[in-house]
C-alpha cells in the first residue's frame, strides 16, 4: 500500500510510506526557501513522488493533516477528481 502525507499548516511537508515503511519526506520550505512555510505543499510533493518513481495513479491513500479545513471537505464531489 502507497500512502501520501501531505501537512498543509506550519511547516507545510509531505511525505511517502511505501508497505509501512517511509520512503521519502520533505518540507516544503526547503523547496521554496521560505522559513515555516505555511500552505499547500505542491512542490514537496512533486518532490517525493518524483524521487520514489511513484506516480500519482499508483498513491492507494492520501493522509491529510490541516488546521485550516474541516475534515469533510475533502469527501464533497467538488474536490474528487477521477482518473
Amino acid at each position: 500500500m502507497i500512502v501520501l502525507g501531505i501537512h498543509d499548516g506550519h511547516n507545510a511537508s509531505a511525505s511517502l510510506v511505501v508497505d509501512g515503511k517511509l520512503v521519502c519526506a520533505l518540507g516544503e520550505e526547503r523547496l521554496s526557501r521560505d522559513k515555516h512555510q505555511y500552505g499547500y505543499p505542491a512542490r514537496a510533493i512533486d518532490t517525493v513522488l518524483d524521487s520514489s518513481g511513484i506516480n500519482i495513479s499508483d498513491v492507494d491513500r492520501i493522509a491529510m493533516s490541516t488546521a485550516t479545513l474541516p475534515p469533510a471537505y475533502f469527501y464533497t464531489a467538488r474536490n474528487y477528481l477521477e482518473n
